[in-house]
């Protein structure tokens, strides 16, 4: 069910302010750790051509990939730098399924 413009919203202004927080006190706070479906989806798979994963990726797949950060979550690793090794993970499986 997608969400709704005011909860979409409220979604932006929470990682908004999170970012805030994260930045101001990145010097002790070391476990706020977070990615949206839009940095998933936006995620630059080929810098010469610009392509971003959702120019591939289904909307499941997308999915896939935040649930998959999701399971790493309280990793010695942050989800912004899984997120490369996730996505293309999911565009090997997308090319894999294309070809079958």
């Amino acid at each position: 069910m997608p969400l709704s413009q005011e909860k979409a919203d409220r979604a932006i202004e929470a990682i908004s302010a999170l970012q805030v927080i994260r930045d101001d006190y990145k010097d002790v706070l070391v476990v706020l750790d977070y990615v949206t479906i839009n940095d998933v989806a936006k995620h630059e798979i080929d810098s010469d051509a610009g392509q971003q994963a959702d120019e591939i990726l289904t909307d499941d797949e997308l999915e896939g990939v935040l649930w998959r950060l999701g399971k790493h979550a309280n990793s010695a690793e942050t989800s912004h730098s899984l997120l490369p090794a996730m996505v293309q993970y999911a565009l090997d499986d997308h090319e894999r399924r294309e070809t079958l």
